[in-house]
């Protein structure tokens, strides 16, 4: 198995958008990952159950994430805990209860599993 990347977990989300959880929530999250000295930033909007993603921040969000590329795998990965990366600021959040409603609607992240399709 290759090294799982943030673009892979990205783009992994409308695959794994539970649209029942969604139902008519509606959102725009900037995520903007550092790596090495690049970030990469990634828009993800959620609409009438369906999640989209997009690289580059597009429109206005309600909560930005910033944080290290391979802190948010490790968390994805289950190597962490996600409260305790917020409280140290290892994750900054601008808008922990948006935050609070946009992670409970995916199902978790299999590496084993091929999301591209």
């Amino acid at each position: 198995m290759s090294e799982i990347s943030i673009h892979d977990i990205l783009n992994s989300l409308p695959h794994r958008i539970v649209a029942e959880k969604a139902g008519d929530y509606q959102a725009t999250f900037h995520f903007e990952f550092k790596e090495d000295k690049e970030v990469i930033p990634y828009t993800v909007r959620i609409a009438a159950g369906k999640c989209e993603v997009q690289e580059g921040l597009v429109g206005e969000a309600v909560c930005t994430v910033k944080t290290k590329a391979k802190t948010y795998v490790d968390l994805t990965l289950g190597k962490g805990n996600p409260q305790m990366a917020v409280m140290t600021g290892k994750v900054k959040v601008s808008n922990i209860p948006e935050m609070l409603k946009f992670a409970p609607l995916f199902s978790k992240f299999d590496p084993e599993k091929d999301y591209s399709s």
